[in-house]
């Protein structure tokens, strides 16, 4: 009825001193949770599935294998211990180690372990794998598993975290007492464990009667943990804490004080864990390690190039701006010039550009892409889709005030179109904003640029290189990405972001899908950068805002049509004087 039971009465855990064994150890809140969460399912008769948030050092696996430890006991059963890599497997089968080599409680069965495999009387069998091995858990059937630093497992190759982690589950059954646990820190918002995570429910929400995806999710903030509690020393007081928060900038510290309603001694040890090693000084490591909410940990987590505090910066700008964007598409009448194209407003589903700001005359636009061969050329579910990038240039306002470079048009995600539409894409787009410069990919870009001239789009063009004399023409049409240059510009993009709100610099992104691909956008073991190796990641529209920003110098200013009035910044309004004509 309540598995944590033994662990209180006849564990035996491993001390915070070298060669220590506690015994009858006090389960934390972490811990009750997780216990509260499998008695109710077993009440219930249904099927045990957790998702566990998994703090730092708090006792996750140290319950997660006790309770699967005292249900092999209990009941025979086949187990699968499994890990991302074989330290994290090692480290669940020394607790696993522990609980039997030093249990007193007789069970009526014996026990044996090794480095492989451990064996009840009771026919009960536990195995051990690594999610590195993409055969992992095709050996048989078992009736639990517990997978460990599921959002860290390979995801590279063969050893496609995904893949790996389905061929395990699917080799659990869904009758009554089986069970499923994967615990995990978090690594970034993409990837099964988020998913997952996504889809579970709460405790409370499952005693209510909410399924979800079957799973409930379990998330432990610092706060509920003993440990994380710093006594004042003699002379120090809450009121010069709060002095000390107010002098470093710990405006989160004081903010969650406030919120919270924290006892000061946490607040403190909060504010001191920011200079430890583990986040030195880093505010977005402190959100890492010792989350206050699931989504500062998923957020913080993120395993991007681009500087994390710009993205939370950007999330809260683009939802700022969420209400501004408008879906639609543009159309062009027969013969007419693509300079007069007009927009036509529809639903997200029918739309195929998000405008986020009408373009301006005074201003000047550059369209940059990221193509991929179109949906005729490619297979599989996954493939790469089109990007299209509007990007506003920054200037300096005529009131000396900077403002800063900004994404205001977009093709909306997921077009998987061939090139001579994504082309009619960029030609509207660009006619609409002026007939400013399009800078397209050039590699497997041929059709593209090839219809972009058909059509009369200007086309960014590079500097041909010296030894290159084929012909007479002193440029070539389009970006080449090369490891130089998408090094160059993800670099450049990297810095941007880092000096967001800087005077002739910065940028400003209003759409959150191209957030989201930047916290996704890493740097590999091997040195190349791109999205992350998971299912549903891309780096379309990273690589085209990334060429945008790169080649702003070339962005067309944007001339009002004949007749088209123009009224100059800090020129005075309709009511009070006329406007300029140019």
């Amino acid at each position: 009825k309540n598995p944590i039971a033994w662990f209180e009465t006849w564990g035996w855990i491993e001390g915070k001193e070298v060669g220590v064994l506690e015994n009858n150890p006090e389960a934390n809140w972490l811990q009750l949770q997780v216990g509260k969460a499998v008695a109710w399912c077993l009440k219930n008769k249904r099927k045990i599935q957790l998702i566990l948030y998994k703090p730092r050092q708090q006792g996750c696996s140290t319950i997660t294998i006790e309770i699967l430890y005292v249900l092999g006991r209990c009941v025979k059963m086949k187990i699968l211990v499994i890990g991302g890599q074989a330290s994290q497997t090692d480290n669940l089968w020394k607790i696993l180690r522990y609980y039997g080599d030093n249990d007193k409680f007789d069970w009526g069965n014996s026990w044996d372990l090794n480095e492989t495999r451990a064996v009840c009387g009771n026919g009960t069998m536990w195995e051990r794998e690594t999610a590195g091995d993409p055969n992992a858990g095709r050996s048989g059937n078992y009736h639990a598993v517990i997978a460990t630093e599921v959002a860290r497992w390979p995801t590279d190759g063969a050893k496609n975290a995904g893949d790996v982690l389905n061929s395990v589950l699917n080799c659990v059954g869904n009758g009554e007492g089986t069970c499923v646990v994967m615990e995990s820190t978090a690594q970034g918002p993409k990837g099964p464990f988020p998913k997952t995570w996504a889809g579970a429910v709460t405790l409370e929400a499952a005693q209510k009667g909410e399924v979800g995806n079957g799973y409930i999710k379990i998330f432990a903030p610092w706060y509920v943990f003993p440990r994380c509690w710093s006594e004042f020393t003699d002379g120090d007081t809450p009121a010069k804490l709060a002095e000390r928060l107010k002098k470093a900038g710990d405006d989160k510290a004081i903010r969650l004080w406030k919120e919270l309603k924290l006892q000061p001694e946490q607040v403190k040890w909060y504010h001191e864990i920011l200079s430890a090693p583990e986040c030195n000084g880093e505010p977005q490591k402190r959100d890492r390690e010792h989350p206050t909410t699931e989504a500062d940990g998923f957020s913080a987590s993120s395993p991007s190039r681009f500087d994390l505090t710009a993205l939370s910066e950007m999330d809260k700008y683009a939802a700022s701006r969420a209400n501004d964007i408008v879906y639609g598409n543009l159309t062009k009448q027969l013969h007419q010039p693509y300079r007069l194209c007009g927009f036509v407003p529809c639903d997200i589903k029918n739309a195929s550009v998000a405008i986020l700001e009408a373009p301006i005359p005074g201003e000047s636009y550059l369209i940059a892409t990221d193509n991929g061969r179109g949906e005729s050329w490619t297979e599989g579910a996954d493939t790469d889709p089109n990007a299209i990038i509007v990007w506003k240039r920054g200037r300096m306002s005529s009131r000396g005030e900077w403002q800063h470079g900004e994404v205001v048009a977009a093709l909306c995600p997921e077009n998987r179109e061939d090139q001579p539409f994504l082309a009619e894409h960029c030609a509207r787009l660009s006619g609409y904003y002026g007939n400013c410069m399009v800078v397209p990919e050039s590699n497997k870009g041929e059709l593209l640029i090839e219809k972009l001239r058909e059509k009369g789009v200007p086309i960014w063009g590079r500097e041909r290189k010296a030894q290159d004399t084929k012909d007479t023409e002193t440029q070539l049409l389009g970006w080449e990405t090369t490891p130089e240059t998408k090094h160059y510009a993800i670099e450049n993009l990297a810095t941007y972001m880092m000096k967001r709100n800087h005077v002739g610099t910065g940028i400003r992104i209003g759409l959150q899908w191209i957030i989201d691909e930047m916290r996704t956008f890493v740097r590999h073991k091997n040195g190349t950068l791109g999205a992350l190796k998971l299912a549903g990641c891309h780096d379309d529209f990273v690589m085209a805002l990334a060429i945008a920003v790169a080649c702003e110098s070339s962005a067309t200013f944007m001339a009002p049509l004949a007749g088209q009035a123009f009224r100059p910044e800090g020129m005075p309004g309709e009511e009070s004087g006329h406007a300029g004509h140019w």
